[in-house]
């Protein structure tokens, strides 16, 4: 029987929903088959002021492969087309990302992925539907201890016991943790929500207003696991 494959994309804008960094992450429900990194230089050289020279300083070591937005494009279908059995396209917020694709390719010729339909699936309103059923115990992992982040990074935070876990922020990286992330979603072997693109808020969890004792409860977090130096 042919394995789902689950691509997971990241991509970053320059605030405008112009791709200037694209990241994938081929994974099945075992394993981890592939990733890689694309920085639009052609999007990137009239957009780039809106990130660091950090971007650059990357792509010169070659930590994400300079392309071309199109090429990018190409090889990412090239990828999706090659794979047997069912695929399924998968983001954190994935919305945004499908917007993003889209609206760059617009600025082309077309729809980002062309000659297949594929299901989509949001990483993070997979991963809500099995997530604690109590805002406390994920409010420690969130960037402040004092309020409900619902980014990646404190998802990762919390699944993975790291609190000090930082995004790099770009694509290849995110889309790797947003992998782990699934990976976990997946060993809980509930309900997918394939395309429900929906907004997701932070279901009906109880949000606690007493500051004092969240920063108390993720100070004693911190220090259970021997990380609050």
């Amino acid at each position: 029987m042919k394995s789902t494959k689950f691509l997971v994309l990241d991509v970053e804008t320059d605030g405008r929903d112009n791709v200037v960094d694209l990241g994938w992450c081929l994974r099945t429900r075992k394993e981890v088959l592939g990733s890689g990194g694309f920085l639009m230089m052609d999007i990137f050289a009239k957009k780039g002021s809106y990130y660091s020279k950090d971007y650059l300083g990357m792509a010169d070591r070659r930590e994400i492969e300079p392309t071309l937005f199109e090429q990018a494009r190409e090889f990412i279908n090239n990828l999706v087309n090659s794979l047997d059995g069912r695929v399924i396209l998968c983001a954190y917020n994935a919305s945004f990302d499908r917007r993003a694709l889209n609206k760059t390719s617009l600025r082309h010729d077309g729809k980002f992925f062309f000659n297949r339909y594929f299901d989509w699936m949001d990483i993070w309103r997979a991963w809500a539907n099995v997530a604690p059923r109590a805002y406390r115990e994920l409010a420690p992992f969130s960037a402040s201890g004092k309020y409900l982040s619902t980014t990646a990074e404190n998802v990762y935070r919390f699944e993975f016991q790291d609190p000090w876990f930082e995004e790099a922020h770009t694509g290849e990286a995110d889309a790797i943790i947003e992998s782990d992330i699934l990976d976990r979603v997946l060993k809980r072997k509930k309900r997918l929500p394939i395309n429900d693109m929906k907004g997701m808020v932070w279901r009906d969890f109880a949000a606690s207003s007493d500051d004092e004792t969240l920063q108390r409860e993720f100070e004693q977090t911190l220090a259970r696991m021997g990380t609050n130096g």
